[in-house]
């Protein structure tokens, strides 16, 4: 068993729950899974137009339905809001958009943001 498992920018798939459920398998007592995944109604999802992205990703608060199956929540990132064109300068966009997410965050619904980062615990067996 591990002490952490790191799964970042790679969850996008509709088995979820099993992905959760490998995670949760591989971890100790007292593990942590940290993970990030997409959401259906981020910005760029909604501006950009997806293929039945419901296939591949939902909102966070679908994703943490199953989560809590299997983990508790200790905290949470929204991140990766899409600001159009800005990333046409990566130079540049490597530092604004960390300025304009720190900004912007306590203004917008987390749901615009692309990505949310997850650290969670695993939930004790019950006996």
């Amino acid at each position: 068993p591990y002490d952490v498992v790191l799964e970042v920018g790679v969850l996008q798939t509709p088995y979820m729950r099993k992905d959760f459920e490998y995670a949760s398998q591989r971890l100790g007592e007292n593990g942590y899974y940290i993970c990030s995944v997409v959401s259906s109604e981020s910005l760029i999802m909604r501006l950009k137009g997806v293929e039945n992205p419901e296939a591949a990703c939902r909102p966070y608060n679908e994703y943490e339905i199953i989560m809590q199956e299997y983990f508790t929540i200790v905290d949470q990132k929204p991140y990766g809001l899409f600001i159009p064109h800005l990333w046409k300068l990566p130079v540049l966009a490597r530092i604004l958009q960390p300025g304009f997410e720190t900004v912007l965050r306590p203004f917008l619904s987390r749901d615009l943001f692309h990505e949310q980062l997850y650290v969670l615990k695993k939930r004790a067996r019950e006996a």
